[in-house]
């Protein structure tokens, strides 16, 4: 994809785009509310950016608000979509722009914030307008190259590897360990489904597992390897799933072993213990502990 600045002659394709690709997936939104005028009205005095691709076809566009780095339009072209055009126009613009970058994605688009989360992008809040929710997303948190992609079979041999090295020793202290039964064991139940392999520049880092249930949002693990850890990730991606989940109106739960320290991030976070087994501590987000999500999304 060749990524450039829009210019006066590009603007009336631009509003092709635009209009129809509201009109395709903002299916929440009356279809026929959307108008050709909206695009030159919702980019005043905004920088745009144009993807073409290689026959010199437009792919997509992403306007920003310079002042305050706010990407406020990324549209794709119908015709254009999974082909890279979105991710070509954000990694265009983290090259000229300085982080952090932010944006917002009404709640029920999760196609698109999906997207931004695969790409490092982080859930910060929410607010409303309009009648609807959006979640408040940053990126620039997140070490540069930071991505994030679904779970497969494949790498069960790396998510083994990151089992060991970050819970053997809470594992053995409360119940033992004994290496083939727990790695056959582990490699028979272990689930991929629901979880996020994180990766710098391809390479994996960690893993994260978050379940949706009726009421609430249940982090099931979360595990950097230790050449990762004490950098913020950890802490980061622990208050994007509060900042989730309050964005639903739901709980954020999660538990811990009792021998693991990772209680007291938890507790830093704003997690309280809810309940307790013989092993474990169940913890819950406090809801006076917003302003800990606040801070702490930002170290």
């Amino acid at each position: 994809m060749k990524i450039r600045a829009a210019r006066a002659e590009d603007h009336p394709v631009l509003a092709e785009v635009f209009l129809q690709a509201r009109r395709d997936t903002f299916t929440w939104e009356d279809a026929e509310s959307f108008r050709l005028e909206d695009f030159a009205e919702q980019t005043e005095s905004e920088t745009i950016h144009i993807a073409e691709d290689e026959h010199g076809e437009l792919a997509g566009f992403l306007s920003v608000w310079e002042p305050e780095n706010f990407v406020h339009h990324l549209f794709i072209a119908s015709r254009q979509r999974g082909k890279g055009a979105g991710r070509a126009l954000l990694e265009d613009l983290q090259e000229r722009r300085k982080a952090p970058l932010r944006l917002k994605c009404v709640a029920e688009n999760t196609a698109a914030l999906g997207f931004y989360r695969r790409l490092g992008w982080v859930v910060t809040g929410h607010g409303m307008s309009d009648g609807r929710t959006y979640l408040l997303m940053e990126w620039g948190k997140l070490p540069k190259g930071f991505q994030c992609r679904g779970a497969t079979e494949d790498d069960l041999g790396f998510l083994w590897d990151l089992h060991v090295l970050t819970m053997r020793d809470y594992i053995e202290q409360t119940w033992g360990w004994e290496n083939l039964w727990q790695e056959e064991n582990f490699r028979r139940f272990y689930e991929t489904r629901d979880m996020e392999i994180l990766t710098v520049d391809g390479k994996p880092l960690g893993a994260i597992t978050v379940k949706e249930n009726e009421d609430h949002l249940y982090l099931r693990n979360i595990q950097i390897t230790p050449a990762w850890q004490k950098r913020g990730i950890g802490s980061i991606l622990v208050a994007e799933f509060v900042a989730r989940a309050k964005a639903r109106g739901f709980a954020a739960r999660l538990q811990v072993l009792k021998v693991n320290p990772a209680r007291t991030l938890y507790e830093r976070l704003g997690f309280r213990v809810s309940n307790e087994s013989e092993t474990h501590f169940l913890m819950e987000h406090a809801e006076d502990a917003q302003a800990a999500v606040t801070s702490s999304s930002a170290t």
